[in-house]
């Protein structure tokens, strides 16, 4: 037997459509669990609120609109949400995304981190970071490098930084 995924929610036009057929005998309450992965407890509070008349079609509409409602408020409050965040995004560009998460939790809104950081990445509003300038050498140092050398005579050769006579110069 597969498990059941928790918290499954059926509709009521489901509900009714399978209570019909059972009472109907078009289908058996055994069948129906197999077939639809419904334990036979479920079975019998749907078959019970049935014949008292608790589950109909006027119920099921009237079901139907009231989920459709609370998915469109739902989706309305994600669009004002997500609104927010860009707005507040815009009018702070040099915010990073930690710092929008905060000043958005700090206004009530419970929102993920990597959430904003999506939402700023895809707007293309992220913030350049500033380069460093990086010293690869320090300049007030006493090093060879930056005392001048000057050739003592005309056969005098240069090797890197220190100075020496060619082999055919004697003295």
């Amino acid at each position: 037997m597969t498990s059941r995924s928790p918290y499954r929610r059926h509709s009521t036009p489901f509900k009714l459509h399978l209570c019909q057929h059972i009472r109907a005998g078009i289908i058996g309450r055994r069948d129906a669990q197999r077939s639809h992965n419904i334990s036979a407890n479920l079975i019998q509070l749907w078959l019970t609120q049935f014949d008292r008349g608790e589950l109909t079609d006027e119920e099921a509409e009237a079901s139907v609109i009231a989920e459709y409602e609370a998915r469109i408020a739902a989706l309305e409050r994600k669009v004002g949400q997500l609104t927010m965040e860009l707005d507040l995004v815009k009018r702070t560009p040099c915010y990073g995304y930690r710092r929008v998460t905060h000043e958005l939790r700090r206004h009530g809104l419970v929102v993920n981190h990597k959430r904003v950081a999506r939402v700023i990445r895809v707007a293309g509003l992220g913030i350049k970071p500033r380069r460093r300038f990086v010293n690869t050498t320090d300049s007030r140092h006493n090093s060879p490098s930056s005392r001048t050398f000057t050739a003592t005579s005309s056969r005098t050769a240069r090797a890197g930084f220190v100075s020496r006579t060619s082999p055919t110069s004697v003295s």
